[in-house]
């Protein structure tokens, strides 16, 4: 079964149970790998979600490669009490109560609603390739 956790907290976890603080991107990989059994099957999709997750979130930070090394890759300081309390589960999205639509700007009347665009028309596929591909074996 998927850990409760997103690859933020995932990759979070790692670079803070490393002494230094910083980890090459092999070193994340094994610190998941090695703590969640969900991720040592032969399917290694997780590993792009990682690679994406610390290249476009701000939160991480590569360092310079020390000794023509690969970077390290660390958290960013001003991200440090991302996860307070070290509680690293997914939060519960709160769905919002529908609502009345807020009131038009003083001194303008309300007016008719704008008309809704016709239904764009149905496409062919682009491939025959199925999607979402089928999960790894």
């Amino acid at each position: 079964q998927k850990p409760p956790y997103s690859y933020v907290a995932l990759i979070t976890m790692a670079i803070r149970a490393s002494p230094e603080q910083r980890l090459p991107l092999s070193g994340i990989y094994a610190y998941i790998a090695g703590r969640f059994p969900f991720y040592r099957g032969p399917c290694r999709r997780w590993q792009n979600s990682v690679r994406h997750n610390l290249s476009l979130n701000p939160c991480f930070r590569r360092l310079p490669p020390p000794h023509g090394r690969a970077g390290d890759w660390a958290l960013d300081p001003a991200f440090q009490d991302m996860f307070p309390g070290g509680n690293y589960l997914r939060r519960r999205r709160r769905r919002r109560r529908p609502s009345a639509s807020p009131p038009p700007p003083s001194g303008i009347p309300p007016g008719p609603a704008a008309p809704r665009p016709p239904p764009l028309p149905e496409m062919p596929p682009i491939c025959a390739a199925p999607w979402p591909p089928p999960p790894c074996a």
